[in-house]
């Protein structure tokens, strides 16, 4: 039954769409600023201090075409399904790596800005941010297992 309702047409394209929109809305002010997004990420005290600029530099570019992909399939000749599917696990695997970045930063009681949308932000960070992370991780992880199935609708 859970299954059933994880892989319903408006559940993945709905996750697929959520995630796409919020990796642009998160990604264009980063690729602005990456000066500001790079002592975003410094101050979680997280990554060594050579790959802080490099992360900030690589980062957004990432989350753009991750939003990029995850908005263009499946459609109906489907050709982009590994796209997508490349997409939903790159997707998951950076939701992860926030997710594990917010919980330590928290467990050390960082009085810091999240960086996640206003790279030079003033919201300082707090358990919402790691449960809304973690549900983003697994909308990730329902378009990864579940976008494929998209075929077996009515009509496909």
């Amino acid at each position: 039954m859970v299954k059933r309702a994880l892989s319903n047409l408006f559940v993945v394209l709905g996750c697929r769409s959520l995630l796409a929109v919020l990796f642009f809305w998160a990604a264009v002010p980063k690729i602005m600023d990456p000066a500001a997004f790079a002592t975003a990420i410094d101050n979680y005290h997280f990554l060594p201090t050579l790959l802080v600029n490099l992360w900030a530099m690589v980062l957004p570019w990432v989350e753009l075409t991750v939003g990029i992909a995850l908005l263009l399939g499946p459609n109906f000749d489907r050709p982009f399904d590994g796209l997508t599917e490349a997409a939903a696990l790159l997707s998951a695997l950076m939701y992860l790596s926030f997710v594990i970045a917010l919980g330590s930063a928290l467990v050390r009681g960082l009085d810091i800005d999240c960086g996640c949308f206003n790279p030079a932000g003033t919201s300082v960070i707090n358990w919402t941010y790691l449960l809304r992370d973690s549900s983003l991780l697994a909308a990730s992880l329902i378009v990864f297992f579940f976008h494929r199935r998209l075929a077996e609708r009515p009509g496909s």
